[in-house]
């Protein structure tokens, strides 16, 4: 996962991914006295257990929504001054250029869309919000943005 330095050790993969014990949900006789003592829980850990893993996903989508938020801003701040390159270089190559001044300004004018490109690419990011569990935005929700 590309955000996975972003999201850092408050998201650990292990808590994203409920381990199920199907010997004690599925008791058979003898099932239970073969486990552990550690892994015969009671519902009290186990509920304490999901409480843990729903405040740690509800941390790591703040925090994914707060890199939302910095990707859109830094979006913004590069395609501003962008744009004013890119109009500018096209307005030189309307004009009479030696042959070297106008492979420069054409090298300018493709580096800068690659800037724009690379830029664009962050909007998959903010696009890309977290999965609905029922009832919420998700990603087919026409009032999205």
């Amino acid at each position: 996962m590309r955000l996975r330095a972003f999201v850092g050790p408050a998201c650990p993969a292990k808590l994203l991914r409920p381990r199920v014990r199907f010997a004690a949900q599925f008791h058979t006789p003898g099932t239970l006295s073969a486990m552990s003592e550690n892994e015969a829980r009671s519902p009290e850990a186990a509920a304490k257990d999901e409480e843990q893993l729903r405040n740690a996903v509800a941390e790591c989508e703040a925090r994914l929504k707060e890199f939302a938020g910095l990707a859109a801003r830094a979006r913004h701040e590069i395609n501003n001054p962008l744009t004013g390159l890119i109009g500018q270089a096209q307005l030189l190559l309307r004009e009479e250029l030696s042959d070297t001044v106008r492979r420069r300004v054409q090298t300018i004018e493709q580096l800068a869309n690659r800037i724009r490109d690379t830029v664009a690419s962050l909007r998959e990011i903010q696009m890309s919000g977290p999965v609905s569990r029922g009832g919420g935005a998700g990603p087919s929700d026409p009032t999205r943005d």
